[in-house]
């Protein structure tokens, strides 16, 4: 969401975009806004895992079992790394306060799409459907990433039928192709 703002608001700092396997709501719309009144008690919960040291075993656990089903990979980061970042309760606190804010952040987005319109950048889209085994549902996230694609004149998509949505650690090759084709289309425009 935060890249696509960006490029609507300040268009004149992008040059180009790649969004890799994004988020894409068809219906975002939010009945009632509480994520600000509700992110203080994340940030107080966070805070109350790492006082009690908590943070340290459920923050890594919580890593490993979200990458267990959106990564292919064995883990790529060592313990030592993953225990420092993950097992701060302020890790665990601010990714709560985020997936509060999922629904309002998706909301504002598709208020922005009316008001700003999207660059005539470079716009790259990979799509990752190895983990939607219902082929209703990959049709319609195949669909969704073909209308982020056509928001610009030089949109493109790349579909991943195999990779998980962590494409980052299981196909990073894929994201060096998706930024190698969005910087050769910008040179040649």
């Amino acid at each position: 969401f935060h890249a696509e703002a960006l490029a609507r608001v300040s268009p004149g700092l992008v040059r180009g975009l790649v969004l890799v396997d994004p988020s894409f709501e068809h219906d975002a719309r939010v009945r009632i806004r509480a994520a600000a009144a509700l992110t203080p008690l994340a940030t107080a919960f966070g805070a109350f895992l790492g006082a009690t040291r908590l943070a340290k075993a459920a923050g890594p656990l919580g890593r490993r079992m979200v990458l267990r089903h959106t990564s292919r990979r064995d883990e790529a980061v060592p313990d030592g790394v993953v225990r420092s970042v993950y097992g701060r309760g302020t890790v665990i606190g601010t990714v709560i306060a985020e997936d509060l804010a999922y629904r309002e952040m998706a909301a504002d987005l598709a208020g922005l799409r009316e008001r700003r319109p999207f660059p005539a950048v470079p716009l790259v889209v990979v799509t990752a459907l190895g983990d939607v085994a219902d082929p209703a549902r990959r049709r319609e996230w195949a669909r969704g990433h073909e209308r982020l694609a056509a928001m610009s004149p030089h949109g493109s998509r790349i579909e991943l039928p195999d990779a998980l949505h962590m494409v980052p650690l299981d196909r990073p090759d894929a994201v060096a192709d998706a930024v190698a084709d969005a910087h050769r289309m910008e040179e040649s425009a």
